[in-house]
């Protein structure tokens, strides 16, 4: 068993590693249904701001968090799904995030993926979110001949998370290689034409 927080009521509650993977929240099918029912009648910032604990220095997601300590939120129309947290917070204080950026953690104490305050947040490349990542000890090094291995090993049916198990970084990050999105002088000359 492992300790997860409520998604709604933010109360600790143990729980089967599997349910969490499979995507378990809450802690009864009472706080999943007053969930549900709040979503729809609640706005999401005042909602965001439920599962926001401020300290002296961070503001830490106490909500629903992924395998790796980032919260996620479901902020509703237009994206119908959930979101990283700190990704809603920078959406609601500073604006859109164009397509070609990342919104990376820049925390004064140190690497903190539940931070949603939008004073330790700025937005990044796809090599500045790599170099970050790689610089707080959360994802290895990629070398060239990885990321052309990545992708044909992808190529021949392999999923995107065994890749990143392989190969020691994020699912995230290998979808950014299969996609094209980071490391672009890797591309076969064909591909590079249809990323335009």
């Amino acid at each position: 068993m492992v300790q997860a927080n409520c998604a709604h009521c933010g109360v600790p509650f143990q729980a089967y590693p599997c349910e969490i993977l499979n995507g378990r929240k809450f802690c009864s099918h009472t706080c999943a249904n007053l969930s549900n029912r709040m979503k729809a009648t609640v706005a999401p910032e005042v909602r965001f701001f439920k599962y926001v604990q401020t300290t002296d220095s961070c503001w830490l997601w106490i909500g629903a968090k992924d395998k790796f300590g980032y919260g996620t939120f479901y902020a509703g129309a237009p994206q119908k799904r959930s979101i990283p947290a700190h990704k809603y917070s920078w959406i609601l204080h500073k604006g859109p995030i164009p397509n070609d950026l990342f919104v990376c953690h820049n925390c004064p104490t140190g690497d903190n993926p539940a931070c949603v305050s939008p004073d330790h947040l700025f937005l990044g490349t796809c090599g500045d979110n790599v170099r970050d990542a790689v610089q707080k000890g959360r994802m290895g090094r990629l070398v060239e001949s990885q990321v052309i291995a990545i992708r044909q090993l992808y190529r021949d049916g392999r999923t995107q998370d065994s890749l990143a198990e392989e190969f020691s970084v994020c699912q995230e990050h290998i979808s950014d290689i299969v996609r094209g999105k980071c490391w672009k002088h890797l591309l076969p000359k064909s591909d590079q034409l249809t990323m335009l």
